[in-house]
């Protein structure tokens, strides 16, 4: 009975167990958020809907991180930059690197449609003020998402996955959480739903590339970025007013996305599952430096037990 729950190799709790520990508490966590978020809403007045439903965010992925962190500590008795958010090494540049390839990989879909005359920009007349309050906030924002949809997805429950069964089972069963996880967004669609799956093998593979969550935080960070605030499309079928340009748009939703967004149509699918291939081949990505590893920590504890 005792091996049902507990594995002698890592001296820790089954993964599945793990797992399930680790999902308990998240839900959790989601209703007592769901069930508070009343309280917040005298607040919306005075700072807006998107502000406050930005802060409740804030408030669920610190919980879900510390949560987490708890669990890695007292169940695991693992650190908490094994799950691949460390400022050592060369986390610099897969930020830079997925910030670069987010940017490039939208650019590219907008440059597309401007071609085929079915997207234009005109620049919003702002003052120099209102476009850095505008980024600013927009980067924030978008920087809060990124970090926690790919903590969430990518991070202790995906590779605790990785750990228990392989590669293809834990990107396919994550991608398809990700993608029913925006299922009642706004104008969804069956095609934006495969979408965002292909994109959620993108950040998967982008973790399992370099072992770490940086790139795929800066990769989601400025698609989003790009996507909504530069080139002013909806992200994932939510329009934002914090865009600095204002876009026109035209052609068949199976090439644009129509009211989704780019992730809901055939150019995304294109250019995602392009940059899939691109990062699991290229030399320019590599296992991060300093990262953890499940293997050597197996072996630490074997030669601590030994002595």
């Amino acid at each position: 009975m005792k091996n049902l729950f507990y594995n002698q190799e890592t001296s820790s709790l089954r993964n599945g167990w793990r797992i399930a520990i680790c999902l308990l508490c998240y839900i959790i966590i989601v209703f007592i958020i769901t069930s508070v978020q009343r309280f917040f809403s005298p607040l919306e007045p005075i700072i807006g809907n998107t502000t406050v439903k930005n802060l409740l965010l804030f408030i669920l992925y610190a919980s879900i991180t510390i949560t987490t962190w708890f669990i890695l500590r007292f169940i695991d008795k693992r650190p908490f930059y094994s799950l691949g958010i460390s400022f050592k090494g060369n986390f610099i540049k897969e930020l830079s690197q997925g910030i670069f390839l987010g940017f490039v990989m939208m650019s590219s879909i907008f440059i597309i449609e401007y071609f085929l005359g079915m997207a234009t920009l005109t620049f919003k007349n702002f003052t120099s003020f209102d476009i850095i309050s505008l980024l600013f906030y927009s980067v924030m924002a978008n920087i809060l998402i990124a970090y926690g949809e790919e903590f969430l997805f990518r991070g202790y429950i995906f590779q605790s996955l990785l750990e228990g069964t392989n590669k293809v089972i834990a990107i396919i069963i994550l991608s398809l959480l990700f993608g029913i996880a925006h299922a009642i967004n706004p104008n969804v669609t069956i095609f934006s739903i495969i979408n965002i799956v292909v994109a959620g093998i993108l950040l998967s593979t982008a973790y399992i590339k370099t072992h770490s969550l940086w790139l795929s935080i800066g990769i989601h960070f400025s698609w989003n970025f790009t996507q909504g605030c530069i080139f002013s499309f909806p992200v994932s079928g939510q329009v934002s007013k914090n865009t600095i340009t204002t876009l026109s748009q035209t052609g068949p939703e199976w090439i644009t996305g129509g009211a989704f967004g780019p992730e809901g149509g055939i150019l995304s699918t294109i250019i995602v599952g392009g940059t899939i291939f691109f990062i699991y081949y290229s030399p320019w990505f590599s296992i991060s430096k300093n990262s953890w590893s499940f293997s050597t920590w197996l072996e630490e504890k074997a030669s601590l037990s030994n002595k």
